[in-house]
């Protein structure tokens, strides 16, 4: 209601909109955030932000070939994008695409995210000692990454260390967090750091091996 009275006040105010398409997404009326974001996108067009929103929308709505081709329309248009590049990328997953074209859109988008030069830091390379692995995810909790990933994390060769960058305020009123919980050696709050900071934590942990989940 709020946004919708911005919009009556400043009809050009666009992030209105978005702040709209966001929160009737979240109420699960897909087609009323469509709707918000085609507005927004005439006052702004090309706008990643709003491409993006609209693409989850699709996807709430169950229409993955729409989001993907408004994704896809979009990052065209904008090549450099990074946000567009990760939305299609992401999109792709649950399409029956061919291989080498999802493979091609992860590729895509690492080659357009810059690099900033980092110090490598060296580990002990003796083959036999325990390594410290490093799992960062926002969905170790009761979520489809998280059912995927339990199994793994009861199997962890012994003697190896598990630790998790949880980049997710966690829950302490969830069941599976709790488990993850139990099952890592350390669990580092990782939801209020920048990439420096998380850089610097992993560091401080000195992992060897980093998997990303999410």
């Amino acid at each position: 209601a709020r946004f919708e009275k911005a919009i009556a006040a400043d009809p050009s105010y666009s992030r209105a909109y978005l702040g709209l398409a966001l929160a009737r997404t979240a109420l699960l009326d897909s087609a009323g955030a469509v709707e918000a974001c085609a507005r927004g996108l005439a006052i702004r067009p090309d706008w990643p932000e709003m491409v993006s929103c609209a693409a989850s929308a699709f996807e709430a709505a169950d229409r993955i070939d729409d989001a993907i081709r408004f994704v896809r329309d979009a990052a065209t248009r904008s090549p450099s994008n990074e946000v567009l590049r990760s939305k299609l990328a992401f999109l792709l997953n649950y399409a029956s695409c061919d291989a080498s074209e999802l493979f091609a859109a992860h590729r895509a988008y690492r080659d357009g995210v810059p690099r900033a030069p980092q110090e490598t830091q060296r580990r002990d390379p003796a083959p036999e000692r325990p390594l410290r692995i490093g799992v960062v995810s926002g969905d170790l909790r009761t979520h489809s990454v998280g059912y995927f990933a339990e199994p793994i994390f009861r199997t962890k060769p012994a003697g190896d260390a598990l630790v998790v960058f949880s980049t997710l305020p966690t829950s302490d009123r969830d069941a599976m967090t709790a488990r993850f919980r139990s099952l890592s050696d350390a669990w580092v709050e990782s939801s209020i750091l920048d990439d420096r900071g998380l850089d610097a934590a992993l560091r401080a942990q000195e992992i060897d091996v980093l998997v990303a989940l999410s």
